[in-house]
């Protein structure tokens, strides 16, 4: 199985993965423990990041933000006891369906923004190599560049 069908935004990512050495695998398999914990722990950094943005300015922010963390505090009790691919092919797919309904409700440029991310993300390299946090995620190298201008410019373009 290579890049889920064609996806761009899944090649680009399979592209980070092989240049940082990242586990991929190439058939439906449960990844390893290290790698399942590394991924919860981005896919959480990322939601609370865009929970900032999604609720910055609205008058009950910081109530609606604690009522969203006691859902998820919550959840914790419903871990299932083994993993289930089918079931994690559904979570992910519901997880891409509700991100790709924020580019649509905020009217953002889903291929282009992604695509600005990517470059940001592939100029973390060093020489090539990753610079890794001791979990395994890969850190910014000094040749970082954000793509923050990037994605202004584009979102400017779009308005």
């Amino acid at each position: 199985m290579r890049d889920s069908e064609g996806s761009p935004t899944v090649a680009m990512v399979r592209q980070f993965h092989e240049a940082v050495g990242a586990y991929v695998a190439e058939r439906p398999a449960v990844p390893p423990d290290d790698i399942r914990r590394v991924r919860a722990t981005m896919v959480v950094e990322e939601a609370v990041e865009w929970l900032q943005e999604a609720l910055a300015g609205l008058p009950d922010a910081a109530d609606h933000y604690l009522a969203l963390i006691s859902t998820f505090a919550r959840g914790l009790y419903g871990i299932p006891d083994e993993p289930d691919l089918a079931r994690m092919a559904a979570e992910s797919a519901d997880l891409e369906y509700v991100l790709d309904g924020g580019y649509l409700n905020w009217g953002i440029p889903h291929l282009p923004v992604f695509e600005a991310k990517h470059r940001a993300n592939m100029s973390k390299l060093v020489d090539g190599r990753p610079v890794l946090r001791d979990d395994g995620k890969v850190l910014k190298g000094p040749d970082y560049q954000p793509a923050d201008d990037a994605i202004a410019a584009i979102v400017g373009a779009a308005s």
